[in-house]
C-alpha cells in the first residue's frame, strides 16, 4: 500500500488496513483469495494535514487540527476545547470518541452533532476508548482524571497517584480495560 508522503495509516479492530493519502484519498487494503489489492474508498471532507487518525468500526476518522474529518463530512471542534486525541481505533458505532484537555466528547458519524461531557479538571488526555457500549477517557492530572460514559449515565472519578507528568495509555483486551 503507497499513499506518498503526509500520508497515514492503520488498522482495524477488525483486521482491516485503512489508510489515507496527503490529499484526503481514503484507500482500504482488500485481502483476496490469498492476495491483497487496494480499493477507493471515497475522500475525506474539508482540506489539510492529517495529523491522527482512527477507525470507528470499518470506517476512517481523521482530525486535522481541531477539525474531525469523515468521507461524508468535516466539523470543527474549536468550541470544544483544545489538545484533541482520537479514540483508539474501536467497534463499529455511531459516534465516534475525542478526548480534549478537559472533556470526552461524542460526535455524531452521521450528523456532525457533538455531546461534551466535562471531566471537571484538565491535563494532557489520553486516547479515549469504546468497549462494552461505553466510552472512557483519561487525563494526567491528579484531580478528576477518569470519566466513564454509559448510556446508562456517566461519571468521573479520581485514579491515585496520577500526575500531569504521566503518560497515560488504555489496553484493550477482549472485554477487559485497563489505564
Amino acid at each position: 500500500l503507497e499513499l506518498g508522503e503526509g500520508a497515514d495509516a492503520l488498522t482495524t479492530s477488525s483486521g482491516l488496513v485503512l489508510g489515507v493519502a496527503a490529499d484526503g484519498a481514503v484507500t482500504r487494503l482488500v485481502l483476496s483469495a490469498g492476495a491483497t489489492r487496494t480499493q477507493a474508498s471515497g475522500t475525506l471532507h474539508g482540506s489539510g494535514p492529517v495529523d491522527q487518525v482512527t477507525a470507528v468500526g470499518d470506517t476512517l476518522v481523521a482530525l486535522s487540527g481541531s477539525t474531525l474529518r469523515t468521507t461524508s463530512q468535516s466539523v470543527d471542534l474549536t468550541a470544544f476545547g483544545s489538545g484533541f486525541v482520537l479514540q483508539q481505533p474501536g467497534p463499529a458505532d455511531t459516534q465516534v470518541l475525542v478526548a480534549s484537555t478537559t472533556a470526552l466528547l461524542e460526535i455524531d458519524l452521521g450528523s456532525g452533532a457533538v455531546t461534551q461531557e466535562r471531566s471537571g479538571g484538565a491535563g494532557t488526555p489520553t486516547a479515549p476508548v469504546r468497549l462494552g457500549g461505553c466510552g472512557y477517557a483519561a487525563w494526567a492530572s491528579a484531580t478528576t482524571n477518569f470519566l466513564q460514559r454509559c448510556p446508562s449515565g456517566s461519571s468521573v472519578s479520581e485514579l491515585e497517584e496520577v500526575t500531569p507528568a504521566d503518560r497515560l495509555v488504555f489496553r484493550v483486551n477482549r472485554d477487559v480495560l485497563v489505564l
